[in-house]
């Protein structure tokens, strides 16, 4: 019997989320849990347009974290009369 314990050995055996340079997918649950919305919002943001980007794999919806972050960032103001269009936002 042989201890595996090399970094390749037990990304094997971690789930495909978990190697490294995996896309990091969340359903619908988890990417309203990560912008703490409702699931609702993002059911509508789907037929109406304006939300974040997503994965539609057969009949399942996945959201990559990546593209909830780029939502996110696209959605900073800087006063609550910003409409988003050329504004400068400090980094």
């Amino acid at each position: 019997m042989t201890t595996e314990t090399s970094a390749e050995a037990l990304l094997v055996h971690q789930e495909p989320q978990a190697r490294k340079g995996a896309r990091r997918l969340l359903d619908t649950k988890g990417a309203a849990e990560y912008l703490d919305c409702s699931t609702f919002l993002l059911e509508k943001l789907r037929i109406t347009g304006g939300g974040p980007v997503f994965i539609k794999i057969s009949n399942s919806v996945r959201y990559d974290v990546r593209d909830l972050e780029a939502y996110l960032d696209s959605r900073r103001r800087t006063s609550t009369s910003d409409t988003g269009a050329g504004a400068f936002v400090a980094a």
